[in-house]
């Protein structure tokens, strides 16, 4: 895509979302989380953005260090990303305190929603669906679907209290992208001290970190559960963006391999590519992965619950990606995760 193309659709998408921010339930992330889906796409493998995001990057992570020091006053530093994978089992991965992995989401239905502000009153959505999350704690559906909250990192820890703290629910999340500069962004030390006193103390289960596509996430999460060993962790959380299925599919793969007796949660997966030029996937390309992974998740049973990104009605980004018409109702590709085409 030409430079100045590039250039309209990040002012159109930004604009788009900036407008949705009035409309956001009470207790979500906000606009600067939004924004980050609109800089998703710009995003390089291993969290690089463009320049016209650095200034954001910069402030939330200098937010995110002092947080992060009032909340723990003795936080090792981050280790090296260079370790070697390992196929088996190890006492680090295996430290946090597990739950065995159950079946599937109680109504039978893998399927969830991932986005802000999601509008299902068109039909279709929740004959397919089954649960929601917007990367905050508000609700994300008033209509039928788990509403699942996550404890994104250190920009939430106030929403957290007056929202999830003291209350009872079926599952809940713990930090997003934490191996990412531009996201939670947090040591495995950082995140497991977080944990314990704000995720810990919540009745329901609750899932791990969402780590991201790179070697670096699987790294990050044995080196969290090692140091979270009090921490009760009920099932294992990964996003994965590729334009190959078996890409995605080996990526997942290893978690359960380090982590077998946990059902696994794919909380955001897409076909993008982000090795380093942000290159998406044309439609048939995505209709391919789409077809390839769905039956994959169909057929797992270590795998219980799957999210697509993304459900939104913006019409200016991941074309082949899109599930939302600008009505609310899904478009061709949307049907097809929620299994009506």
């Amino acid at each position: 895509m030409a430079v100045f193309s590039r250039i309209v659709i990040g002012v159109t998408l930004a604009s788009a979302l900036i407008a949705s921010v009035a409309g956001s339930p009470s207790g979500s992330p906000g606009s600067d989380l939004k924004v980050r889906h609109a800089q998703h796409a710009r995003r390089g493998r291993h969290g690089k953005r463009t320049q016209c995001a650095a200034k954001t990057i910069a402030a939330d992570a200098a937010s995110t260090a002092v947080q992060v020091a009032a909340a723990s006053s003795s936080t090792a530093p981050t280790t090296t990303k260079s370790v070697v994978k390992t196929t088996t089992k190890s006492t680090a991965a295996a430290a946090a305190t597990t739950t065995k992995a159950a079946t599937t989401s109680s109504s039978g239905v893998k399927a969830g929603l991932s986005w802000t502000d999601i509008s299902i009153s068109q039909s279709g959505w929740l004959d397919g669906a089954s649960w929601c999350y917007n990367w905050g704690t508000g609700p994300c559906s008033k209509q039928g679907l788990e509403n699942i909250p996550m404890f994104w990192g250190t920009k939430t820890i106030s929403a957290w209290q007056s929202d999830v703290m003291g209350k009872s629910w079926g599952h809940i999340l713990g930090m997003n992208e934490p191996n990412i500069a531009s996201q939670s962004n947090l040591s495995p030390q950082a995140a497991a001290s977080l944990w314990m006193q704000y995720i810990e103390p919540v009745t329901g289960k609750k899932g791990s970190p969402a780590v991201t596509t790179g070697s670096d996430g699987l790294t990050w999460m044995k080196q969290f559960m090692a140091a979270c060993d009090k921490c009760t962790i009920d099932f294992m959380v990964v996003h994965h963006y590729t334009i190959d299925p078996d890409s995605a599919i080996s990526f997942i793969t290893e978690f359960h391999t380090q982590w077998p007796d946990m059902e696994i949660w794919i909380t955001e997966i897409g076909c993008m590519d982000y090795s380093g030029k942000g290159v998406y996937c044309d439609q048939g390309t995505a209709d391919n992965m789409m077809e390839k992974v769905q039956s994959w998740v169909n057929t797992t049973p270590w795998i219980t619950h799957w999210a697509w990104y993304l459900p939104a009605k913006t019409t200016n980004i991941d074309y082949s990606n899109l599930m939302m018409n600008g009505d609310g109702s899904p478009t061709t590709f949307g049907k097809k995760f929620l299994g009506q085409a």
